[in-house]
């Protein structure tokens, strides 16, 4: 079930949506790079992230992302961690909601991109199915998310301005709906980046803690 759970913040959630290691502070007064300016994704662009479990302190991957194809709805990426040969391909709608991350399919989409254009204040709620392919279990996701604000965001890569948003969501297993995960998930989006710049995600089950990641952006850039 945490597989599910955990697809839409990959980097939190990829996909599996870290942390640099000195966990650099908000600023208000820094000037983002000259070369954030990405907007519009193209073949090629490409983000590093670094994920950190806030539980035992520890760095647990770096991940690199890279989009391999467009269409006029879709994103395409592959995704890499580095050091373990893991490799695997997400597909993203334009809002960077997740349409499929390698054995699962998300009917909608899995909830967790933006809606732009993005405000403070602004709200949604979102409902939707999913199925690993290769088990046939479904699960069902309810939630929703609020813009809580702006907060330019010091990453080693520079400062970015970002949009806050922070979203809650219960996901059930269908075979055994009693049985839940909560999880809340903060993204700090760059509309200049045109992604997150770092996201923070906490699974809960039975009332209980049993993940803390957060995910922070390292490296980004276009194709040369």
């Amino acid at each position: 079930m945490l597989r599910s759970l955990l697809a839409g913040v990959m980097f939190l959630f990829l996909i599996l949506s870290a942390r640099a290691a000195d966990d650099p502070a908000v600023q208000t007064n820094s000037t983002p790079p000259a070369a954030a300016n990405m907007q519009d994704p193209a073949v090629g662009d490409h983000w590093t992230y670094q994920v950190t479990d806030e539980i035992s302190g520890k760095l647990t991957a770096t991940r690199t992302v890279l989009i391999t194809d467009l269409s006029k709805t879709n994103v395409t990426i592959r995704f890499d961690i580095v050091g373990n040969g893991r490799s695997g391909v997400i597909v993203y709608d334009q809002s960077w909601n997740i349409l499929s991350d390698e054995a699962f399919r998300y009917t909608p989409n899995d909830g967790t991109g933006v809606r732009l254009p993005l405000a403070v204040n602004a709200e949604w709620k979102f409902t939707n199915n999913s199925q690993n392919s290769n088990t046939g279990v479904t699960f069902r996701r309810s939630g929703s998310a609020h813009v809580t604000g702006k907060e330019t965001v010091a990453t080693k890569v520079g400062a970015f301005d970002a949009f806050v948003i922070e979203s809650k969501f219960t996901e059930r297993n269908n075979r055994a709906p009693s049985r839940f995960s909560e999880i809340t998930q903060k993204t700090w989006y760059s509309p200049d980046l045109d992604h997150w710049v770092k996201r923070s995600l906490i699974v809960r089950q039975g009332g209980h803690i049993i993940r803390n990641d957060t995910v922070e952006l390292t490296d980004f850039g276009r194709k040369k």
